[in-house]
């Protein structure tokens, strides 16, 4: 299992706004398992090598904050965007193809994965930003394939186009991230085997101990549905089956164990 939180761990650091950086350090934790070995690129004809292979979709994601980061860093841009925006901007790259083969992973790249990604963020995480965020970081990640916004089959338009000098930018960051001609260098070349998480293992067994909390408080007369509520306010899930980060399995285990029922 990928240790999530850690492979972005240089690109969340560009973002200065706190709470913009740990809504989508909380994002990126929950983005499919796929997403952080597959390529960029289903056929390998649209994507530069580096994007190509394990962890390709990765590290066309890295390209494309690092464009980002760079053309940010000139004074005309500086002036253009504010640091909030800046800082969206990155927060929007980092998570654009985290739906790329859809919510499932389907064997090819899902047409309209810029607006199956950012309706996934409206629908899971309204409350983590502010609305004003919300908007900006969905409309930005729903517009990114720009003028390649149809269907590949009915040529029915499927995504919106930019239309905001912020939609236009990340569109742009990311075309260039797929440019064959453009060859980024790594400091880090990620490699998904480099990130295998050391405490993944550990997590099976948490959940099931949680589980078995869960039970013996039920039976001797806590109410399931407030067990659930401290479930999902911990970890955004109801199902502590489908929790992955250890730490945050950590704190549910704690908490359904502290839980003392009204009755």
């Amino acid at each position: 299992m990928i240790d999530k939180a850690n492979v972005f761990s240089d690109e969340l650091l560009l973002i200065e706004d706190e709470h913009i950086r740990e809504v989508t350090k909380k994002i990126i934790a929950k983005l499919p398992d796929y997403f952080f070995t597959t390529a960029a690129s289903s056929t390998g004809k649209y994507h530069p090598k580096y994007a190509l292979g394990d962890g390709g979709l990765v590290r066309h994601t890295k390209a494309a904050v690092k464009i980002c980061n760079d053309l940010l860093a000139l004074e005309y841009n500086q002036s253009k965007f504010a640091p909030e925006e800046r800082d969206m901007m990155i927060a929007a790259l980092i998570l654009h193809d985290g739906m790329k083969h859809g919510l499932n992973g389907s064997k090819y790249t899902v047409a309209d994965h810029p607006v199956v990604m950012a309706e996934y963020i409206r629908q899971n995480h309204m409350a983590d930003f502010t609305e004003i965020q919300l908007l900006i970081i969905t409309d930005v990640i729903s517009s990114h394939m720009g003028q390649w916004n149809t269907d590949y089959k009915t040529g029915e338009q499927i995504m919106p186009k930019p239309t905001t000098e912020m939609q236009y930018f990340v569109h742009m960051c990311d075309y260039l991230a797929s440019r064959k001609y453009l060859i980024v260098e790594f400091e880090n070349y990620y490699e998904p085997k480099n990130y295998e998480s050391n405490t993944a293992q550990a997590v099976p067994q948490t959940i099931d101990e949680i589980i078995s909390v869960c039970k013996a408080k039920i039976a001797n007369g806590a109410d399931r549905a407030e067990l659930y509520k401290i479930i999902e306010s911990i970890s955004g899930e109801k199902n502590p089956c489908k929790i992955t980060d250890p730490a945050i399995a950590e704190k549910v285990l704690a908490a359904v164990g502290n839980y003392k029922s009204e009755g």
